[in-house]
Order: structure tokens, then sequence, then C-alpha cells
């Protein structure tokens, strides 16, 4: 089966992987197989990067069920180009709002910017990252990357937890620190697991 695997991956990258890098999105995608939302129909599918965000915004709003690429697909919309990260669950509601929205790397540049502080001081505690560091990590989410090495990175559920939690729950709003908004974040998604077990 690996050898399947492989050969399919090395064809999909054949015939698609220039194009999903030229309108935005990483070779990762056309690794492995996916039940849910198909990567390949994406790309075939987009000729740019606007029309792919409009197509993932489609998918994202039609699928019934959570898919593993929610998360990465999320985070394609808000910092315009798709790279492939580990999966981390996306609250339905949350992932339907961004999908609805006209979010885009203007916002989240803005919020980079504007809390870049706050960013630095919750990546020093937890992670022990210097701000240089912070800086490579925070400039590598503009960045399409084949192959990335922040695929397995906890800090990227973070940052996305920032981005969506202050998105949706804290737009033009005031908040103390990251710790805020990622607690708003998994309180959302406890509410969900509490729902899910009654």
């Amino acid at each position: 089966m690996g050898v399947i695997f492989e050969t399919e991956n090395s064809i999909k990258s054949l015939l698609y992987g220039k194009k999903a890098n030229m309108i935005g999105m990483s070779q990762d995608f056309l690794q492995g197989r996916t039940r849910g939302i198909n990567p390949v129909s994406l790309i075939k599918n987009s000729n740019n990067t606007k029309e792919l965000n409009n197509n993932v915004k489609y998918v994202l709003l039609n699928n019934s069920s959570h898919d593993f690429l929610c998360f990465s697909l999320v985070m394609g919309l808000f910092c315009g180009v798709y790279n492939l990260y580990n999966y981390m669950y996306v609250p339905r509601e949350y992932v339907d709002y961004i999908a609805n929205s006209k979010i885009d790397t203007t916002y989240t540049k803005e919020f980079i910017n504007n809390n870049k502080d706050k960013i630095y001081k919750y990546f020093n505690n937890k992670y022990d990252y210097d701000n240089t560091l912070c800086d490579s990590v925070l400039n590598s989410l503009f960045i399409c990357t084949n192959n990335s090495k922040l695929y397995n990175e906890e800090c990227i559920h973070d940052i996305g937890k920032m981005l969506i939690s202050s998105y949706i729950n804290y737009n033009d709003k005031e908040f103390l620190d990251c710790e805020e908004l990622i607690d708003a974040f998994e309180k959302k998604v406890s509410e969900r697991e509490r729902y899910k077990s009654v």
C-alpha cells in the first residue's frame, strides 16, 4: 500500500503541483487521501488565488462534516496562501462565519502588527522563542511552502486560535493578552463537547 500511495502522490504532484503553487496552495495538499474535501478539485477549478479563496469558502460552507483540512483552509483565508498544517478542530459556526466573511490578509497583518508585543510575550513564555524566531514563524504564514516544517508545530494552532477568536469574538474590542483569545476559542470547543455528551 505504501508504494501505491507514493505513486499516487507523485502523479498528483506532477499533474497539479505547479498550478497549486501558482495559485497559492502548497503541494503538501496533494499528499495522501482525504475522504471529504478534495484538494485536487480546488486546484483544477481555480485559475488564481481569488478563485481559490472563493472555492475554499464554497467547500467549507457545503461540507457537512468537519474535515481534516478545515483548519488549514481557514488559515489560508486569513493568510492569503494555503499551507498544510496538522489537524485542529474549528467549531462549525466559526468555519461558517469565516467562510461567509470578507476575511483577507489585511486583517491578519494588522492584527499581528497591532499586537506584536503580546504575541512576543506569549511565544517567549510558552515556547521560549525569542522575538526573531517568533517573527520567522509569523512571516512563514504568508509564504506558500512545500514540505513545510511547521506542519506539526503546536504554535501554529495557537496562532490560529488567536486569529479566529480575535476576528469573531474580539473584532474592534480590546483583549488583555493572547491567553484571553485562546481561552475564548477553547471555551467554544468545550461547549461543543458538553453538548455532544448530553
